[in-house]
């Protein structure tokens, strides 16, 4: 999960994207890039500032479920004072290497 984020925050869509079940993680990561793209053009120092923001948050695993197909990740996200708490999916891929189907909000 916190090499997914650190992907993310780097702008790293490549990466990002190797750690997902592209086929269902798709539209998650077209709207982050859109948005990104989109603050980039607007104000690109405010994308740098959220950026290191980002850059510094700690990812921390509170809970694995076992789930139907897989595994159940609940996970805090935290940045300067502020956290976000979120659930992904995850599931082993043909080679046996994990990678996330969803992520939510949990509930």
């Amino acid at each position: 999960m916190e090499d997914f984020f650190r992907a993310l925050t780097a702008g790293d869509w490549e990466q990002a994207c190797c750690l997902c079940d592209t086929a269902v993680m798709d539209g998650y990561l077209k709207e982050y890039r859109l948005s990104w793209e989109k603050l980039n053009q607007e104000d690109s120092s405010a994308l740098r500032i959220a950026s290191s923001v980002l850059a510094n948050a700690t990812v921390e695993i509170r809970k694995v479920e076992k789930a139907q197909d897989g595994r159940a990740v609940l996970f805090t996200i935290e940045a300067e004072g502020m956290q976000k708490d979120r659930r992904a999916m995850v599931k082993k891929n043909e080679e046996g290497a994990w990678q996330i189907a969803e992520i939510t909000d949990e509930v």
